[in-house]
């Protein structure tokens, strides 16, 4: 299997992040944007490689408040060509209602990066080692790497695909071909038709 993971440092660090999420989004439609190239392209290869953004991780800043506006936004971005899945890096969850956090009964542990093998209880694992003690990648006890690993690789993969590819992808080649169609007929006959949007 191959993976290609795009890191974005730097994400909403700016004291204006209005649109911070644009160069994303952007990304995410150039790739698109390559893939149905490929798909109408006349020589078109036995297999065209997926390029396909399928899902994006937000990270939520680890506070004590509730979500900030630009979590909210970028949520509710109206461009959105791509799956979002939220990860709290913290033991508490936003409330349904939005209006603050509540502490759950059990505690969220953070996701621990880490590539170094420590022996423990006798076997090489991935783990990190802090002044508190070792931290186990693999053990949802000490850490929730796992869990969004599960998810992204082992149990909803194909699914994931599936609905970028369905959803996503085909919402873009329909606005993208729209557009191409009705550009072509406008300048058919040597004249040009001009539209006013609504």
């Amino acid at each position: 299997m191959k993976l290609m993971v795009i890191d974005t440092p730097g994400f909403g660090d700016h004291i204006n992040n209005e649109n911070c999420w644009q160069p994303i989004m952007k990304f995410i439609s150039n790739h698109f944007k390559k893939y149905l190239q490929e798909e109408v392209n006349i020589n078109q290869k036995k297999r065209i490689p997926d390029t396909l953004v399928h899902c994006c991780l937000y990270f939520i800043p680890t506070t004590s408040h509730s979500l900030r506006p630009l979590d909210i936004e970028v949520h509710e971005a109206p461009e959105q060509s791509s799956q979002h899945s939220s990860c709290h890096r913290q033991g508490q969850h936003a409330d349904p209602g939005g209006e603050g956090l509540l502490q759950t009964a059990y505690h969220h542990r953070p996701a621990v990066q880490c590539d170094h093998k420590y022996q423990v209880n006798r076997k090489r694992i991935l783990s990190r080692k802090t002044k508190w003690g070792t931290i186990e990648v693999e053990n949802i006890m000490h850490c929730e790497f796992a869990y969004p690993r599960d998810l992204l690789i082992r149990t909803h993969m194909q699914n994931i695909k599936d609905t970028t590819s369905s959803i996503h992808f085909e919402a873009y080649c329909v606005k993208h071909l729209h557009k191409s169609s009705m550009t072509n007929w406008a300048r058919n006959g040597g004249h040009r038709i001009y539209t006013r949007r609504t």
